[in-house]
């Protein structure tokens, strides 16, 4: 029996690479997940931030006493605390999903390489075979068929 066709040999590699490249595709939708969260959060504090700052002018045209003010001052920043927080986490967010796309991009290369090569062995491989099947039929004794009456 002869040894494992080149194709053969290396479709555990393949198989591995795609495997691999599946796994970080993965890992970016799960950063750009991330990231679409984090943008959500921070929209959402933001527009607390307006509402809450909204109030605070409706309060005020009516009056306010000086403790409210305080503690309306006092709300307000800390949800600039927690807006700059958020924004924070966004930027560390895009990019990380920018390092998984980029890690992502390199390994489905890879994979896309030796799929290339498989395909090329695989392509190679028939052809020596219908080489070597047209030498035997090139080598064949040409015989005439007996006629029959």
């Amino acid at each position: 029996m002869g040894a494992k066709p080149r194709s053969k040999r290396m479709e555990p590699v393949k198989r591995l690479a795609n495997e691999h490249a599946d796994r970080a595709a993965k890992q970016f939708s799960q950063q750009r997940q991330q990231l679409d969260e984090q943008q959500q959060r921070l929209a959402q504090l933001e527009s607390f931030r307006q509402e809450y700052r909204g109030r605070l002018q409706a309060n005020a045209r009516g009056g306010i006493d000086p403790f409210r003010l305080q503690d309306y001052n006092a709300f307000i920043a800390r949800i600039d605390a927690a807006v700059v927080q958020q924004k924070e986490a966004v930027v560390r967010s895009e990019y990380d999903v920018e390092r998984s796309r980029s890690q992502w991009l390199e390994v489905l290369s890879r994979s896309r390489a030796i799929d290339k090569f498989v395909d090329r062995a695989r392509a190679d491989e028939v052809k020596q075979v219908e080489q070597r099947e047209q030498r035997r039929q090139d080598e064949r004794p040409w015989r005439p068929r007996p006629l029959s009456d």
